[in-house]
């Protein structure tokens, strides 16, 4: 069985993407999704054939480039890309049922999404610390 690897944990952008991918490339074929916990970690995985392809972000609308992605398929791994998966991307701001969002005290995300969302977290939660994550779901 094809192994695809992904930003994980389940629940990503990047698990989106993968089954997207999955849906469109592999479709009489059995794929197993795999999670892998970083960028590098899952770039270096497949330049070394443990995983069969891996699907990993490149670029945003907002942000731009995701930089640690770029400068691995440049300097640190010879891997091909093959395909684009384009997929809409929508943050939200989840917290306990029971807070106000006057008690947030730290934003907890990607880097990259919380650059994306900077101005919005700015005026909605503006003492609030923001802390990167490996990945949106974490």
């Amino acid at each position: 069985m094809l192994q695809l690897a992904y930003l994980g944990p389940p629940g990503t952008f990047s698990e989106e993407a993968a089954r997207s991918y999955r849906q469109r490339h592999h479709k009489n074929g059995r794929v197993e999704l795999v999670p892998v916990r970083s960028i590098a970690d899952l770039l270096l995985a497949v330049d070394r054939q443990h995983f069969d392809e891996g699907i990993v972000p490149v670029e945003n609308s907002i942000e731009g480039p995701v930089v640690l992605t770029l400068d691995m398929l440049v300097h640190e791994v010879k891997l091909q890309i093959v395909a684009e998966e384009v997929v809409p991307i929508r943050h939200c701001l989840l917290t306990r049922p029971e807070w106000r969002i006057d008690d947030i005290q730290r934003v907890i995300s990607h880097p990259q999404a919380l650059a994306q969302c900077r101005r919005h977290l700015s005026q909605l939660v503006p003492t609030a610390e923001l802390q990167a994550a490996s990945s949106t779901a974490e």
